[in-house]
């Protein structure tokens, strides 16, 4: 007769599955020297977060003002009277839910289309971002929140440390060897 595994290592097991359904993940996608953590982190806070989709019940309006830096970027809008278009500054794209989206690596592009299929799950929201320099991706991340109908703060909160695993995903450089001189 087989044992059967106690309630506390099923519960332990369970609340692991959970937490990695729950956390996110990133990757860089085409990191050039200048895309170092400490530049991006410095900066991170104050890029505009141009927002796709919105959190559910809510307008689209309410869930740009529930985001901070957030945006909703049309093409060809020019960005705070800099004369620059959204798309051509450094930002944070993120999309939330959804059933169509365009493909991770078009989401910087100034008219990306939605149309590839993705799962969507049936208990849980998906959040996914990207770290943009101008139409260049830098790094792509993203999280499910546990809940399919989550509050303003809690999409708000995910979207911040999607932020800081964009950042913290980039390369750190390689210490140079010190120089040796006769």
């Amino acid at each position: 007769m087989k044992a059967m595994p106690s309630r506390r290592v099923c519960s332990a097991v369970l609340a692991s599955l959970a937490t990695i359904w729950v956390g996110g993940c990133a990757t860089v996608a085409r990191p050039l020297a200048s895309d170092q953590p400490d530049t991006w982190a410095s900066k991170i806070q104050s890029v505009p977060v141009d927002v796709h989709g919105v959190i559910p019940k809510q307008t689209e309006a309410q869930t740009v003002a529930a985001i901070d830096q957030g945006v909703v970027g049309q093409p060809d809008a020019e960005y705070k009277h800099t004369g620059l278009g959204l798309d051509s500054v450094p930002r944070v794209v993120v999309y939330i839910g959804g059933s169509e989206l365009p493909a991770p690596d078009q989401y910087c592009v100034p008219s990306p289309a939605a149309n590839r299929g993705t799962s969507v799950p049936r208990d849980g929201l998906v959040v996914r971002s990207e770290l943009c320099d101008g139409p260049r991706p830098v790094a792509y991340a993203r999280t499910t929140l546990a809940q399919s109908d989550p509050s303003d703060a809690a999409v708000a909160n995910a979207i911040e440390r999607l932020k800081s695993e964009l950042v913290d995903s980039l390369p750190t450089p390689d210490p140079q060897p010190p120089e040796f001189g006769n």
